[in-house]
């Protein structure tokens, strides 16, 4: 007992009462919130705020991730992975700071994604088209090229976009679709005249079109040159084949030099 009225006057003496420790209340806030587009929902408190993060907001009702929060005052942004299109999401604010956040939950209906035009087109000789006229950004999007007869199929290009052709030689191929609009053409050549050739029964240049060995049926010097009249490929010692994956697709000029002569064949690089 001696050492417990000790105590009370020690505390007595440095001006302290053992009741004069006071907790203040947290100041009560609401909020409202609503999605301005597929990746941001913007939350409006009733009265200034400062100290929200990321740690102090959680959805529920459909697969997302927050990445960051941004705003002051009355207003704030978070940003989020792509949402699912026309999900109903809750959101949860817990209290933060001085911040007593007397709503429990929101909920807000996920803005689609707008969906951006595909063209597709072709330079004559064949038909292309896509599996869609339109489509949302992360689409997987499916091309087909068709051929008419006697044609063949050489590439995609991609005329406008940001699209990134997975194989940009293959008639059947594909592409994640952008965040924009994008047109890509096919290219047709006409085999007319690029069949394997014999010449005087010895000569013969196969297969035609490739797409890398290129072999001729006797072993010859030869001159690869493109429409312009460019040398690429040369080699003056007498071979019987040459790889031409390193061209690009198109029409080149294949010179042959041979004892009877020198013989000139058109053929398509695929």
């Amino acid at each position: 007992m001696k050492n417990i009225s000790t105590f009370l006057v020690t505390l007595a003496f440095f001006g302290l009462s053992m009741n004069s420790f006071t907790v203040s209340a947290l100041t009560n806030v609401t909020y409202t919130v609503s999605a301005t587009s597929s990746t941001s929902v913007v939350l409006i408190f009733s009265m200034p705020v400062t100290g929200l993060t990321v740690g102090h907001i959680t959805f529920s009702g459909g697969l997302i991730a927050t990445a960051t929060v941004t705003g002051s005052g009355t207003a704030w942004t978070v940003t989020t992975t792509t949402q699912t299109q026309g999900t109903n999401y809750f959101v949860s604010v817990s209290n933060f700071g001085t911040f007593n956040v007397i709503n429990s939950s929101q909920t807000f209906l996920a803005t689609p994604p707008t969906p951006h035009a595909i063209t597709v087109t072709n330079n004559g000789n064949g038909t292309a088209e896509a599996n869609t006229v339109e489509a949302i950004v992360g689409t997987l999007i499916t091309l087909n090229a068709t051929p008419n007869t006697n044609c063949v199929f050489t590439e995609w290009q991609v005329i406008s976009g940001n699209a990134v052709i997975l194989d940009p030689t293959a008639n059947t191929t594909a592409f994640t679709m952008p965040d924009n609009s994008v047109e890509i053409k096919a290219m047709f050549n006409s085999t007319i005249g690029l069949v394997p050739t014999t010449l005087n029964n010895q000569l013969c240049v196969y297969p035609n079109p490739t797409c890398d060995i290129l072999n001729f049926s006797i072993e010859t010097p030869y001159e690869i040159i493109d429409l312009q009249g460019k040398l690429l490929l040369k080699s003056d010692k007498a071979i019987n084949a040459v790889n031409i994956s390193s061209l690009a697709s198109g029409v080149y000029f294949v010179k042959l030099k041979t004892e009877t002569g020198n013989f000139t064949h058109k053929v398509l690089k695929k």
